[in-house]
């Protein structure tokens, strides 16, 4: 088993292959420590490779760094992939995907259905104009051919009675008497 130098040395040479970490200055700064502090741990002096210098390499490198193994030894240096998930953990974040995936698709269905509904509203708005349009035209045409049925009665009641087509003897509707005479 890799002694707390040594897991803390292994940790060094990691930041500097993945994270272009290439001084003990650079790792003192992400770890919030002292480059004299650093330098003590990493020569091995006990009263420096402590659980809080262990917990701010994890939290200086989240999700990189197994703590457990940091602390005791024991497993690997590396956080376990996704590979290295047990089935159960892989079938939880599997039904998070998928529950992720539903929503996303639920509210991409709620927002289409709102569109098409706002376009059925705004259609069966211009069917009413439509019919409003219709209903006044034909008004419009019945009050006409009311009209033209009280005129034609009342053509025919002229006609009837013997009278010419023209109701008033010449000259009473035409007259002019503001203009000139006309000579002939």
């Amino acid at each position: 088993m890799a002694t707390k130098q040594q897991r803390l040395k292994d940790v060094y040479a990691y930041v500097r292959e993945h994270y272009g970490i290439h001084t003990q200055i650079d790792f003192a700064k992400a770890l919030h420590i002292t480059r004299p502090a650093l330098s003590s741990a990493m020569n091995g002096n006990e009263l420096y490779l402590t659980k809080n210098l262990f917990q701010k390499i994890c939290a200086a490198f989240p999700g990189v760094f197994n703590l457990d193994y940091l602390l005791t030894g024991e497993g690997s240096l590396l956080v376990p992939t996704t590979h290295e998930i047990p089935h159960d953990q892989q079938a939880f974040d599997y039904a998070f995907l998928i529950e992720k995936a539903v929503d996303k698709a639920t509210a991409y269905a709620d927002k289409t259905i709102a569109s098409l509904e706002k376009q059925l509203s705004d259609k069966n708005q211009y069917i009413e104009r439509l019919e409003n349009d219709a209903d006044l035209k034909n008004r419009t045409i019945d009050l006409l051919q009311s009209r033209i049925r009280e005129l034609e009665s009342y053509i025919s009641k002229y006609q009837h009675n013997g009278l010419t087509d023209y109701p008033f003897p010449i000259g009473v509707a035409d007259d002019h008497s503001d203009q000139p005479p006309v000579n002939l």
